[in-house]
């Protein structure tokens, strides 16, 4: 499954309808046995839900779902030094690089 996740947090209702579906196609797809691999853009960054503690922000309740489904990123599986693998770089050089696409 291929997902690209809107940024805009002004449409959170589209965006949690949107973490629903997901949610449930994926619980159908290991219904029937079927493997599953969901990537794209998430717009949400893995590494500050790993940091929050608490995870109770709307954003992050696709990686509880991910997580619930027992799916896994496995960038650090195949990569050494996966802190440092970004896919993102703002123009302003001071502010912080970040992983936002996940497999």
């Amino acid at each position: 499954m291929k997902v690209y996740l809107n940024a805009n947090q002004k449409e959170r209702s589209q965006i949690e309808a949107l973490y629903k579906y997901i949610d449930i196609t994926i619980s159908d797809a290991q219904s029937r046995n079927m493997k599953v691999i969901i990537m794209g853009n998430f717009n949400i960054n893995y590494r500050k839900y790993l940091m929050a503690f608490v995870n109770n922000k709307w954003q992050f309740s696709l990686f509880c779902i991910l997580e619930s489904k027992r799916l896994l990123v496995t960038i650090p599986i195949f990569n050494d030094n996966d802190e440092e693998l970004y896919t993102y770089t703002l123009a302003d050089s001071n502010r912080q690089e970040s992983r936002l696409d996940y497999i």
